[in-house]
This record gives structure tokens, C-alpha cells and sequence, in this order.
């Protein structure tokens, strides 16, 4: 039997009516009509709820507008200008999710309106756009398939959070129902103590007193990533003793997740650039608290981070110092059985150029046996 030639071919209406189910997350689609605002160029978003209407929400902006509706329903087809697709790589893809969480979304920009029943949309069915006035910009009108933020009941502390969360690095103003929402990590706003660097921006919290579990945040294109990612912690965040970072990535060439866009690519080149990126902020930080003369203050945390060298002329703090008091009588098990051999040393003990105490340097060298006991350890 001979074969007819074969060809990639696409069964639209089947692949229209499952393609919701790529969207994982549930403020996906807000997330998109965010940065479509940004990249149209927008200088602020207002979000507008209903008290009596738990499914609806309004989306309006004063960016450039739609040219071309039909850029919005065309699958791959982003639509944006080429310096936005280079600078953002735009997968044409995020407007689908605001069809697959609304029965209905109206469109309205540069004097037309489009209103879409999604279920028609996604048969396939053709609609018109409609004259309208319209004072610039885009408005987005969704009324949702769920609840906002999943509420039972209207609650504009629950609703405010919900959003605020969504926003916190935005580098575009929103406005929830008139009021601005805080956006604490955001470029413009931060005034704290700034890192930029080849691969991000990292806005940095320094003190000694901060945890390891206190965490930051990571932020790709003003929206955060990693919080539904299934690492333990939130990756590509820092997360380290005496530190909290908020973390811009910058550049083209970080690669997303799509269609949600609220990971980074689990690949052997993102890890390497996020360990690069995450080593210069560590040694970015080092710098600024020798340049400010607080060694001695971050003396633990300096050492955590790996960054030696800040500390090395440096007093070895008495907290650091143990004796040899013990014997380990089987050296292979040592690792094991050091703790036990190391008792806390006095800091009239320390090892000084006039006392002359016996010091054992590195533990390399760290054999706790009849011949070394009572040497003097800094546990560094």
C-alpha cells in the first residue's frame, strides 16, 4: 500500500478545547493581563472587583492599545513589536488563560470592543469587533468560571492580599478599586541597599540576626517565580544566614516554563547562571560590609556564604575555639565522633603569640588522639 506524504497537522477544535488544562496555576491569567499592560508600555493598572460579584473583574490600563484583536486569538502569534519579542521572547500563548478561567471576556481598546463567549471562541466560531468609545488604552472585562482568590464572601483584606502578593515586584503601579497596592520589591521603589550585576538586580536586607528559613524572593519580568514550583524551597531564591535577598533577574536569555511562566527551566545552563548569579551577590554583599567596616559583626555569616577572605585578618571569634579533650580511638569513624572530642574553650585560653598555646590548623591536620590531646582548635 503505498503511503501518502506526511505532514504536522493540527486537529484545532480538540486541541482549543484541552488546551486549558496546561495552565496550572490559578492567577496565571492575571499574571498575563499584568504583563501585557507592561509591555503595551503602560504607566499604571487599575484592578476593579465587584462587592456584589465575587466573578468579575475589570483590567484597565493606559498603555498603547490593541492594533490587531486578532493577534490575541491567534495561538503562537504574540503580536508584540520585535524589540519585545527579543528583549521578553513573548509565546503567544498567555491570553488563552484568561479564556479558560471566564465564561466571557469583553475587550475594549482603540475605539472597538470585542466581547468573547469563551465557549464559542474555543469551537472556533468567528466574532466581530464592534465601534465603541473608548478613552485609550485597554480595558479587559472577565466575569470568572470561580471566585476571585477563591473567596466565599466579599472581603477586601483577603482580596487585597491576594493581589498584593501578585504585585509585590511589579515594576508597573496597580490599583485595587482606586487604591495603590504596595509593591515593597519593586526597582523604582526599593530604597534600600542595591546590587546590580551581570545576570539581576539584587535588592538586599543585611543583618546577622536574619535566619536561614527568613525568605526572599525571585522575580523574572516584575512577577515572582518559584512559588509553585515542587522544589523544597522556592528556586531560583537565595536563601542564607544574615541575608534577605529580592532577586531581578535581568536579560534575555534566562529560559521560562510556559504557558504559566512562573518557573525557570530545570536545565544544566539555568542552574549554572543562578549559582554565578546567586555567588556574585554573596561576594557583592561581602564587599559592602568590609567597605563599611562590619567584619567582625558578620563574622559567622561571612562564613557561611564562603567569603574567606573578608574575614581572614580577622580575630577568630572565642565561640570558635575548642580543646582536644578526647581520644578518637578508631580515626576512620573521626567525622563522626568530632563533636564529642572538642570541648568549648575559655577566652583566656585563645592561642596568642604570647601565651604560646599549642594551635592545630585546619582539619586536615585534626587527629584527636594521646598526642594531640589538650591542642587547641578554632573550629573554622
Amino acid at each position: 500500500m503505498t503511503q501518502s506524504r506526511v505532514t504536522v497537522n493540527v486537529n484545532l477544535s480538540s486541541l482549543l478545547e484541552n488546551f486549558g488544562e496546561v495552565f496550572s496555576g490559578e492567577a496565571i491569567w492575571i499574571r498575563e493581563l499584568l504583563q501585557n499592560a507592561r509591555r503595551a508600555g503602560a504607566s499604571r493598572i487599575r484592578l476593579l472587583t465587584d462587592r456584589f460579584d465575587l466573578y468579575y473583574l475589570r483590567v484597565d490600563d493606559d498603555g498603547c492599545g490593541i492594533a490587531d484583536f486578532q493577534a490575541l486569538l491567534t495561538l503562537g502569534g504574540s503580536g508584540w513589536d520585535p524589540e519585545v519579542i527579543e528583549r521578553e521572547n513573548p509565546f503567544g500563548l498567555g491570553f488563552y488563560a484568561a479564556f479558560y478561567a471566564a465564561h466571557s471576556v469583553e475587550i475594549r481598546s482603540r475605539g472597538h470592543r470585542l466581547v468573547l463567549n469563551t465557549l464559542q471562541i474555543l469551537r472556533g466560531d468567528p466574532v466581530w469587533p464592534e465601534p465603541c468609545s473608548t478613552p485609550g488604552g485597554t480595558s479587559v472585562i472577565l466575569h470568572l468560571k470561580k471566585p476571585l482568590a477563591n473567596l466565599k464572601e466579599y472581603d477586601p483584606k483577603e482580596l487585597c492580599s491576594f493581589f498584593e502578593e501578585l504585585v509585590s515586584g511589579f515594576p508597573v503601579p496597580v490599583y485595587l478599586n482606586g487604591k495603590p497596592l504596595p509593591r515593597p520589591c519593586a526597582l523604582a521603589v526599593w530604597g534600600g541597599l542595591r546590587f546590580d550585576l551581570p545576570g539581576g538586580v539584587a535588592l538586599v536586607e543585611l543583618d546577622p540576626e536574619i535566619r536561614f528559613c527568613e525568605k526572599g524572593m525571585t522575580f523574572l519580568q516584575g512577577l515572582r517565580l518559584g512559588k509553585w514550583s515542587h522544589y523544597h524551597r522556592e528556586w531560583p531564591s537565595l536563601y542564607l544566614c544574615g541575608m534577605r535577598v529580592y532577586l531581578h533577574l535581568q536579560g534575555a536569555s534566562w529560559k521560562i516554563r510556559v504557558p504559566d511562566r512562573d518557573a525557570l527551566y530545570e536545565s544544566e545552563e539555568n542552574r549554572k547562571r543562578v549559582e554565578t548569579l546567586h555567588q556574585d551577590v554573596k561576594q557583592a554583599a561581602a564587599r559592602h560590609i568590609v567597605e563599611q567596616g562590619e567584619t567582625e559583626r558578620f563574622f559567622e555569616c561571612l562564613l557561611q556564604w564562603g567569603c574567606f577572605e573578608a574575614v581572614r585578618d580577622l580575630p577568630i571569634p572565642s565561640s570558635r575555639w575548642s580543646k582536644l579533650g578526647l581520644p578518637l580511638h578508631r580515626p576512620h569513624d573521626e567525622a563522626e565522633e568530632i563533636d564529642d572530642a572538642l570541648i568549648p574553650l575559655q577566652p583566656e585560653e585563645i592561642p596568642s603569640l604570647q601565651n604560646e598555646r599549642r594551635f592545630l590548623k585546619g582539619l586536615s591536620n585534626l587527629y584527636a588522639d594521646e598526642e594531640t590531646l589538650d591542642h587547641f582548635f578554632a573550629a573554622y
